[in-house]
C-alpha cells in the first residue's frame, strides 16, 4: 500500500485525490499507511502547494512543491497532541 493524498479545495476541507492527478496550484497533504501525516522541517510542513504536474522516473512519482508551513494557532494546537485529520485548516501562508 502507499501514501495517502488528500487536496484543499475550495471550501476549506480536504478530499481523497490520487498523487498522480494533483495539478499547479493545488494544496495537498500526505498520510502513511497509518494514518500518521507525513511532515518535514520539524514537524512545521505537512502540506504543500504543487508547482510543477508529477513526472515519473525509476524510482517512483515525483513533483515540484513549495512547503507551507503551519499557523502558529496550528502549531500549538499540534504540540499539545491534538490532530484533527479530517478537519479544516483555515489560513493558509
Amino acid at each position: 500500500m502507499s501514501r495517502r493524498c488528500e487536496v484543499l479545495t475550495e471550501h476549506g476541507t480536504w478530499r481523497p485525490l490520487p498523487f498522480a492527478s494533483l495539478t499547479p496550484g493545488m494544496v495537498f497533504r500526505l498520510f502513511e499507511e497509518t494514518g500518521q501525516p507525513v511532515t518535514e522541517e520539524e514537524g512545521r510542513v505537512w502540506r504543500w502547494r504543487v508547482l510543477g504536474a508529477p513526472t515519473q522516473d525509476e524510482q517512483g512519482m515525483r513533483i515540484t512543491t513549495e512547503p507551507l508551513e503551519e499557523t502558529e494557532a496550528e502549531h500549538a494546537v499540534r504540540s499539545q497532541g491534538f490532530y484533527w485529520p479530517g478537519g479544516t485548516h483555515g489560513h493558509l501562508r
